[in-house]
């Protein structure tokens, strides 16, 4: 499980579930659904950002891995978008709050794993670094 299309919605996964145990502490059963309503937001469309970017292992075309990174990152925008709006429609005013904390919080963790855990795109192009 070393592929970051992987890792890191297992550890966004982990975070939502040991996040949902903190607000279980803090608030009420509705803002613990509201908190993973947020946090799904996210991971759902990073996964469908993840397959799109790496579905094709045997195109190493600079063009189309470009190309392929928008289209991926547009499709992820906008299925971000349709959940968190969808979300926020579900839950009542005082868990929006938690919505949005899941949401952001969520992200968070993704870009510091991203930062900080080293993954390399030339590890998965299958190009050398010099």
């Amino acid at each position: 499980m070393k592929h970051p299309a992987v890792c890191i919605p297992v550890y966004q996964l982990i975070f939502i579930i040991l996040g949902s145990c903190f607000v279980v502490i803090i608030g009420e059963m509705e803002d613990v659904y509201s908190f993973e309503l947020g946090g799904f937001s996210v991971i759902v469309p990073q996964v469908l950002f993840g397959f799109w970017i790496f579905r094709d292992k045997k195109n190493k075309n600079v063009l189309s891995l470009g190309s392929r990174f928008f289209i991926a990152e547009t499709l992820k925008l906008l299925v971000c978008g349709c959940l968190i709006s969808g979300c926020l429609m579900l839950v009542s005013v005082n868990s929006v709050k938690f919505v949005l904390i899941g949401f952001l919080t969520t992200i968070l963790v993704s870009q510091v794993l991203i930062f900080y855990s080293g993954f390399r795109m030339v590890e998965y192009t299958g190009k050398a670094e010099k």
